[in-house]
């Protein structure tokens, strides 16, 4: 197949039309409105196959939504199919990179019969596009799992109290949650100076640049990938964990770090309900524990509660009946071990 040179960029156009539109998110009935206008025709047909051999019919917006249930061979030999290209002038072609890949898909390019007939060249580019919306169709399946996934991980850590940094070798940020970027704008013992991590501390920024390049390349530190920085009070409040990113997920010719923070100083702020549920306890007994696991005494639950300590007491002696525990440390366990902890919110100290 040949292109002159204003047929090659409309092709590369195309090409990159369908995939920009594909990774941000267009519809494949708004991808095939592309192949649709490309080709002057009335109506595109696509057809992916899953695993089993099953098939989604997809049209173009304008023909309206499509349904099919079975197989790929007999949707292909269907009346339907046949009785459209008897009526339109057909390009129909197949991905024929791999006959077994998951998104095998198969178009129909249909235009009326008063225009002229599909050239070979455009028969060769119908082929071409198949192969193209299988690939982009793909990448799109992929990007929207990995954006979903890292929804989900920045917002488990971030629920946990947990700040998640990536950076490179120099302590170069390139990524952060919510929680970690909250811990950096206080600059209470660790900041960003030019897009880079530093302690505010300097006896402990040069442990920290250190542990940074020491795990980076995979060498033993002396602080065995954790520290503690020192915060505006004096004391280490900041723990700080280094890991390693696996070399196969990195760039190439990278090497970067997964730094791990966590405030003393922050709390979880516990959901009510979800404590009660979790747990069997009243709306008052699940007050008294939230409490509790923040971290507050029983004298002190007691008067932000604004209740009677004996009727602390109470509560708590009921919450041990129910959970099968006599102690309040364990109760405190009991609650951040479980899957309330991953079910709260953020609370940050002032």
């Amino acid at each position: 197949m040949t292109y002159h040179s204003q047929s090659a960029v409309a092709f590369g156009q195309l090409m990159n039309n369908l995939t920009r539109s594909a990774t941000i998110g267009a519809s494949v009935p708004e991808l095939l409105d592309i192949v649709k206008d490309h080709f002057e025709a009335n109506i595109v047909l696509l057809s992916i196959a899953d695993e089993t051999n099953n098939i989604t019919l997809h049209a173009n917006s304008a023909f309206g939504p499509v349904r099919f249930d079975g197989d790929a061979a007999t949707f292909h030999r269907s009346s339907v199919i046949r009785a459209l290209i008897d009526q339109y002038h057909c390009v129909e072609v197949t991905d024929s990179r791999n006959a077994k890949e998951q998104n095998d898909c198969k178009l129909w390019i249909l235009r009326d019969r008063k225009l002229a007939r599909y050239s070979n060249e455009e028969t060769a580019l119908g082929g071409v596009i198949a192969s193209h919306l299988s690939s982009a169709l793909s990448l799109a399946t992929r990007l929207r799992h990995t954006a979903m996934d890292n929804a989900l991980f920045a917002g488990a850590m971030d629920r946990m109290n947990i700040g998640f940094i990536l950076a490179d070798t120099t302590g170069r940020l390139l990524r952060m949650t919510d929680h970690a970027r909250h811990i950096l704008d206080a600059r209470d013992g660790l900041h960003l100076h030019f897009r880079k991590l530093h302690a505010t501390n300097a006896a402990d920024d040069r442990s920290l640049q250190s542990l940074i390049r020491a795990t980076a390349e995979g060498e033993v530190s002396e602080h065995e990938g954790g520290l503690a920085l020192t915060g505006r009070s004096g004391l280490k409040t900041l723990g700080v964990m280094v890991r390693t990113v696996d070399p196969a997920l990195c760039p190439e010719g990278q090497r970067l770090v997964a730094i791990y923070l966590r405030d003393r100083e922050s709390a979880l702020e516990l959901d009510s309900d979800t404590v009660r549920r979790l747990f069997d306890l009243t709306p008052a007994e699940a007050a008294v524990t939230r409490q509790l696991a923040a971290g507050l005494s029983l004298e002190e639950t007691a008067i932000e509660l604004e209740i009677s300590r004996n009727t602390a007491r109470a509560h708590l002696r009921s919450i041990f009946s129910k959970n099968g525990i006599s102690r309040q440390t364990e109760l405190v366990r009991m609650v951040l071990n479980s899957a309330a902890a991953i079910g709260g919110t953020a609370h940050h100290a002032a």
